[in-house]
């Protein structure tokens, strides 16, 4: 999953509507339109979801998510999220003996701990992506962190 920012809905609803490449599938509670992208020259697929504030690119490879971006691009923007990540991955935290979570991972006694705080995350990353406000990504955590969330 990719997120990015809506600059501009009206211009990217109508850019997507004359994209062949794009075709729309679903609209949800009047808030969030489904559609699928698929260049078939190259055969390049993914799917994204679009609302006001936000897009979310899904399944795309680097390739297919380069061209629709560049397609989309004027209308977007990229949220920081990782950023917002990485600054919390570098943060000394009272609950893990005043380590950041990347030395924390390091000691069996924290590794519980962390998994926990990875599960908090993901009921706010729920909530948070879909007001527009600043979040930190678990999957981004559980990538950085090189654990296995299982």
């Amino acid at each position: 999953e990719i997120h990015y920012k809506v600059d501009n809905y009206k211009e990217l609803e109508d850019n997507i509507d004359n994209n062949s490449n794009i075709e729309f599938l679903i609209e949800e509670d009047n808030e969030i339109t489904l559609y699928k992208y698929y260049d078939n020259l190259k055969n390049e697929y993914g799917s994204f979801r679009l609302s006001e504030k936000n897009i979310t690119f899904d399944n795309f490879s680097t390739s297919a998510l380069t061209a629709v971006i560049n397609d989309l691009g004027p209308f977007i923007s990229k949220i920081g999220a990782n950023n917002v990540s990485e600054q919390w991955l570098n943060t000394n935290l009272t609950i893990l003996g005043n380590k950041t979570p990347l030395e924390a991972v390091k000691y069996k006694k924290y590794f519980k701990k962390i998994k926990e705080i990875i599960n908090d995350l993901e009921l706010i990353y729920e909530s948070r992506t879909s007001n527009d406000e600043p979040f930190i990504d678990p999957k981004y955590v559980v990538k950085r962190l090189e654990i296995n969330k299982d």
